[in-house]
Parts: C-alpha cells; sequence; structure tokens
C-alpha cells in the first residue's frame, strides 16, 4: 500500500512539475509584457455618442473643466444654443453651451500651438478606463513639442502623454 501511495505521490509530483514548464513555455509575462503601458484594455476611450461639454455656464471655453456627456436634447434656437447632457461620471442631467465631439490625438495630429483637450492624469503613464470616461478634462494650447517622438508633449506647460490626449472636432478659438 505504502509503494501505491508513494507511486501516486511520484506521478502527482511529476506532472505538477510538467504543468510549470507548460506554463512557463506559454511566456505569460513575455505576451503581456508586449502590451503597451498606459494602455486601457477592453472597453477604452469613449463610447459612441459620447461627447466633452463644460460644466461651468459662466466660464469661457479655455477656462473650463470638461467632462464626458451624452446629448439628450441638442443645442437649438429654442433652447436658446443649449444642450441638455447627461454627465457620464455622475449621471447629472444639465444645460451647457459648449458641447464638443472629439477624436483620441495621434503624434502626426499634434502641432506647436494647437488647443486640444487634455485629461487630468495626462502626465501618467497608466489611466484605468474608468478614469479616462469619469474624470475630468480642460482645453490647452501646445507649449512644447520637443519629447514629441517618446509620445510626450508639454500643454500649458505640463507634460503629457499624446495618449491621454484628445483633438476637438471642431475648431477652438
Amino acid at each position: 500500500m505504502r509503494r501505491v501511495i508513494a507511486a501516486v505521490f511520484v506521478v502527482g509530483l511529476a506532472l505538477s512539475l510538467m504543468s510549470c514548464a507548460e506554463v512557463k513555455k506559454m511566456d505569460i509575462a513575455g505576451i503581456t509584457s508586449k502590451i503597451p503601458t498606459g494602455t486601457i484594455i477592453g472597453g477604452g476611450g469613449f463610447l459612441k455618442e459620447e461627447v466633452l461639454c463644460a460644466t461651468h455656464e459662466s466660464r469661457g471655453l479655455l477656462d473650463n473643466s470638461y467632462y464626458v456627456a451624452k446629448v439628450v436634447t441638442p443645442a437649438s434656437a429654442s433652447t436658446k444654443n443649449q444642450a441638455e447632457v447627461i454627465l457620464v461620471h455622475n449621471g447629472e442631467k444639465m444645460w451647457t453651451k459648449y458641447v464638443i465631439p472629439s477624436h483620441a490625438a495621434s503624434k502626426e495630429e499634434i502641432k506647436l500651438g494647437m488647443i486640444l483637450f487634455r485629461h487630468t492624469w495626462a502626465n501618467s503613464e497608466d489611466i484605468s478606463a474608468e478614469s479616462y470616461r469619469k474624470q475630468n478634462w480642460s482645453l490647452g494650447r501646445v507649449s512644447s513639442t520637443d519629447e514629441l517622438f517618446k509620445g510626450v508633449v508639454e500643454v500649458q506647460g505640463d507634460k503629457s502623454h499624446v495618449k491621454w490626449l484628445r483633438i476637438p472636432d471642431q475648431p477652438i478659438e
């Protein structure tokens, strides 16, 4: 009986060691290291029809805070050119003068002096998908492109990763 138990133990140990070798062959660390840091995995970016909208009625375009929202009532003459939106970060409904569609920036699009959206954590290497959609954004002017080859620019003097910048789909000025 002891020989049977010992044999089962040895076989179990051998199978366990072989499975470890198989996991090592799969090179999980190598696979995950190929995913760029800061990449939002699974549903990143804005969802369909989401826009950035200003939250302070008394401020101008460049001095405002922006949040991701969905438009409920588009701006029109009957609404005094204001749109009704639902903010993604808290579900609050509000009216706003500034609703600005945008798209993720690419290095090729960025030029010195242009105005774009900067995520509040744009100097961070990583931002979660939730933070990307639920934290505030601001408009700023690109003040340096010296490190653009590294995927970093300065916006209003703050280093910002290009992957956390958005370009307005309509002219700002």
